[in-house]
């Protein structure tokens, strides 16, 4: 079945602005959900009257249109509402089903590249039948392929409208494909009980079946998505940045794989939570805008995972302080969040000269498994999801106050799909302590926190639960001039939750305010 919808630029955005948009995000994300047996968008390029009260006319070919509406109904609904909010005027948007015909030459294959046609926008008027104007319509166009001269191929729409939708506005669209180099033909008058409402001319950009196939993503490009953090949180796109994933072998010839952002000496080293990856970070690199880096995680991302499965913070931090002295020699501040916070202790107490400034975001080692129950709750989930949206909505209902956009991205950096279709975490999913029956202990690490020589920042998420002000207590005992600061409305990923003030604690921290 073939459904036809008008879309419409959002009124702060220009017609250019929304076609790149379109064309470069929201048509690959339509297409990584939605299996489409043939997808094409008309972008208005000149009209008559004087413009047309819309940008796009799409055209999708779906097999199971029933299918279609139950995964709008779910979460891949959500975000792809959520990505038309970024470009779309959304009340504008006017949907129809259609059926379309053939009214004369060559019948169609792939438009490759992009293809010029004229659209003649037709409505009914009162007293003509519907299979009456359909066929005054079909002979209009027969006409009009012999009469004019530059027509390849001529196609007839005919619309079915929907109930409870906004009313589709036009009863037909009669297609005439141009040869190329053809500029547009002048049509003769419709025949009686057809009124053209508006022609447009449209350029016409079909995707090709191997990328259908692909569901538009040819292959995951994790460096893609940083114009959506950008946007998410209002940070000035100042083109995209540079960044490059990096690896650095361990004593025992692992691999520990890492994004280094920007040029020159690296300011800031960022060390992810458990179950996290570098790409927890992106949005505050992004704010930040100094050269960096995120590390992955032994058993995370895309580093490589130990045999032991052992990722307590001391065995961390041993694998990561080569890493850093390959990259990160000069680095003035190391941030780390939940595992990674309890690996820059450990790394800190033991190479401070990797650790001038020390950033512990939402976590001490009088974390237990009580204080993280709910982070525990979420990674003791299956090891397998059927599709990618059974794991995105279970990340959904785990991180409630996160955006839908926020989730899909971070749900693309930290899973994969596996060959049979299935989806599973990129990060090791066993720890030694779960194979040993116990809950992790991490209170041999006041030690660390009593060795620490650098200046340090403890950061709370303003709704978590992880750190106890008993623990706030300990810390500073320990260290009488710790820094504490509360970041209202985080939870414990606040570099998810406020990346952006997170960043400006950063950058305070490091410029000694």
């Amino acid at each position: 079945m073939k459904s036809v919808c008008l879309l419409s630029h959002r009124p702060d955005l220009t017609r250019e602005a929304f076609r790149d948009y379109y064309e470069t995000r929201h048509a690959l994300l339509g297409m990584k959900h939605f299996a489409f047996r043939k997808y094409l968008r008309n972008h208005v390029v000149g009209a008559s009257p004087a413009d047309v009260d819309f940008d796009c006319l799409s055209e999708f070919w779906h097999d199971d249109l029933a299918r279609a509406y139950e995964v709008m109904a779910g979460p891949t609904g959500d975000i792809l509402r959520e990505d038309e909010r970024r470009f779309m005027d959304q009340p504008r948007i006017r949907a129809a089903g259609s059926v379309e015909t053939l009214v004369a030459g060559p019948e169609r294959g792939v438009e490759r590249g992009v293809a010029r046609k004229q659209a003649l926008l037709l409505v009914r008027e009162p007293g003509l039948g519907a299979r009456d104007f359909a066929a005054a319509a079909r002979s209009w166009g027969e006409r009009l392929s012999r009469d004019l001269r530059g027509v390849e191929r001529v196609t007839l729409d005919e619309i079915t409208h929907f109930e409870g939708d906004a009313r589709f506005p036009y009863d037909a669209i009669l297609s005439l494909w141009l040869e190329a180099g053809a500029t547009g033909v002048t049509a003769a008058a419709p025949p009686v009980g057809v009124t053209l409402a508006a022609v447009a001319m449209l350029d016409s950009i079909e995707s090709p079946p191997e990328l259908l196939a692909a569901r538009g993503l040819t292959a995951y490009d994790e460096l893609s998505l940083f114009r959506e953090n950008a946007d998410e949180f209002a940070i000035p796109w100042r083109g995209t940045p540079r960044v490059q994933r990096r690896s650095v072998a361990t004593a025992d010839g692992r691999k520990l794989s890492a994004l280094v952002w920007g040029e020159g000496p690296r300011r800031v080293v960022l060390l992810h939570g458990g179950a996290q990856n570098a790409h927890t970070w992106d949005t505050v690199a992004l704010a930040l805008d100094l050269p960096l880096v995120a590390i992955d995680l032994p058993g995370h991302g895309h580093s490589d995972w130990r045999d032991d499965h052992s990722y307590d913070p001391r065995t961390l931090a041993a694998d990561v302080a080569p890493a850093l002295r390959a990259l990160a020699p000069a680095a003035e501040l190391v941030c780390g969040m939940s595992l990674g916070g309890l690996t820059a202790i450990a790394l800190a107490a033991r190479a401070p000269e990797l650790a001038r400034r020390l950033v512990v975001v939402d976590v001490t080692p009088g974390t237990d498994h009580a204080k993280a129950e709910p982070i525990i709750a979420f990674v003791s989930g299956p090891d397998t999801y059927q599709s990618f949206d059974a794991i995105l909505d279970r990340t959904l209902r785990f991180n409630p106050t996160r955006s839908v956009a926020s989730m899909r991205r971070g749900v693309l950096h930290n899973a994969r799909e596996l060959p049979d279709g299935r989806w599973t975490w990129r990060y090791d999913p066993m720890r030694s302590w779960r194979l040993a029956g116990r809950a992790p202990d991490f209170s041999s690490l006041w030690e660390d926190v009593s060795a620490l020589r650098a200046p340090i920042l403890l950061v709370r998420g303003g709704v978590s639960g992880v750190v106890a002000e008993e623990d706030v207590a300990e810390f500073r005992r320990r260290q009488p001039d710790l820094r504490v600061h509360v970041v209202e409305g985080a939870g414990h990923s606040v570099q998810g939750d406020r990346p952006l003030a997170l960043a400006a604690l950063l950058r305070d921290f490091m410029a000694g305010r």
